[in-house]
This record gives C-alpha cells, structure tokens and sequence, in this order.
C-alpha cells in the first residue's frame, strides 16, 4: 500500500531543516538576527542525518507489530 512509503517520505522529508528558510519557524529566527545560518546548519545536518533512520525504524516497528496496517 502506498501509505507504507509516503508516511517515512513525509516524516523524514519534514526534517530538513538546515536552511532558514527551510521552515516558517526558521525563518521567523533567523529574520532576528541573533542566529546564524551556520547555527541551523549544524542542527539541521544533525536532524537531517538522524531522522531518516529513526523513521526507518519506527516503521519497521510499527509494521513488525501490524499497528501500521490498521492505519491505512
């Protein structure tokens, strides 16, 4: 079922977050001048590393369990 791809998709594509203007909140911070893009670089990278395997096993879980099958 095309759930079982498009739920990790969005989760770990919903991470990306190393540019300021990657998400309304980051741009909203960084328009105060008191970060730099670096500072969400750093954050973001680690985010955007480390997410995507999270979900992976999140969804292996879920699956592994069937609770993913009762959500679609």
């Amino acid at each position: 079922e095309n759930s079982h791809l498009v739920i990790p998709l969005a989760l770990s594509a919903s991470a990306a977050m190393c540019l300021p203007i990657s998400t309304p909140p980051n741009a909203i911070v960084y328009g105060t001048e008191r970060i730099r893009s670096s500072d969400l670089l750093v954050t973001g990278l680690f985010a955007g590393v480390l997410t995507p395997p999270v979900v992976v096993a999140w969804t292996i879980v879920l699956e592994a369990t069937g609770l993913f099958a009762a959500s679609g």
